[in-house]
């Protein structure tokens, strides 16, 4: 693992330890009653109805990071796609890189995460056999995984759903440097699978930023100055108030915001402001083209 790599994932998970680096929280064993999960990092999670989710720090902007991230995880993981739950990571310390960003830019999302992830799943696939090891007393070159499944292809009798295997595999020792697979295993990778965010998109069950919805909240639109430099003198607000929905009228830096319960009434009030400026830079575009040139 290069410096950089044990920067990010040390980082991430706020561990500073080369051997804990994939471990954020070991779940060691349930508390009674309660079904156990394991998350041998942040990014990853594992559930006893069968669940593997993966947490994509990289924002989706049409690239299809929520797919080839995912790819990467599941090939090492030895998984279909379609088995890993793919979400969006909310903003948090532990999903941040070694600069202390959660950022997305540069082309570098695969570049960035092209081993690191790979080794997360390689890592995650490493305990669950260890764990099927220390249920059955085997050695490990006898057992194979398939499909979220660990198995003994002497033994049909020896067979366990990763599911099954969380509360072993959690008080196992991850591996910071895992063998990954060699190429002419891959299942995954170097596929076109359908991305996996096409379908809510599609259907419209998505969440944008703009879907947002919290408890009290208003949505704001700003009316700005006409030309460059130009400050705002004086804004009636008595029609825009008498809109129904919205709530307030603000003067801003910018200029003037109205703020509604939603953004067509903060639309129709903006639109009946009654505004003065200051006259500004009031230069064209054509004006700006022959100062240029």
């Amino acid at each position: 693992m290069h410096r950089r790599e044990f920067l990010f994932w040390s980082a991430a998970t706020g561990t500073s330890c080369l051997s804990l680096v994939l471990a954020a929280e070991p779940l060691g064993t349930a508390p009674a009653g309660v079904d156990p999960t394991w998350s041998p990092a942040a990014w990853l999670e594992f559930t006893a109805a069968g669940a593997i989710v993966l947490r994509v720090v990289k924002s989706e902007m049409g690239q299809g990071v929520m797919t080839s991230l995912a790819m990467l995880v599941a090939e090492e993981l030895d998984i279909p796609l379609q088995r890993l739950h793919v979400e969006l990571a909310p903003a948090a310390v532990q999903f941040r890189d070694a600069r202390g960003n959660q950022s997305t830019g540069y082309s570098s999302s695969i570049s960035s995460s092209y081993l690191p992830l790979r080794r997360l799943g390689a890592a995650a696939r490493l305990a669950l056999l260890g764990a099927a090891v220390a249920r059955w007393g085997v050695p490990v070159t006898a057992l194979q995984t398939r499909s979220a499944t660990v198995f003994d292809p002497v033994t049909p009798m020896r067979s366990a759903a990763y599911a099954t295997l969380l509360t072993e595999a959690s008080v196992q020792q991850l591996n910071a440097d895992p063998p990954l697979r060699a190429r002419a295993e891959w299942r995954v990778l170097g596929q076109s699978p359908i991305r996996v965010d096409t379908p809510s998109k599609v259907d419209g069950t998505a969440q944008f930023g703009v879907d947002v919805r919290l408890p009290h909240m208003l949505t704001g639109v700003v009316l700005r100055a006409p030309t460059l430099g130009a400050t705002l003198i004086h804004v009636d607000s008595r029609r825009a108030l008498r809109v129904p929905g919205v709530r307030h009228v603000l003067r801003i830096g910018s200029g003037v915001v109205v703020l509604a319960r939603d953004f067509w009434s903060a639309q129709r009030g903006l639109r009946t402001l009654r505004v003065s400026w200051t006259p500004g830079d009031a230069r064209s575009s054509a004006d700006h083209e022959r100062l240029l040139t």
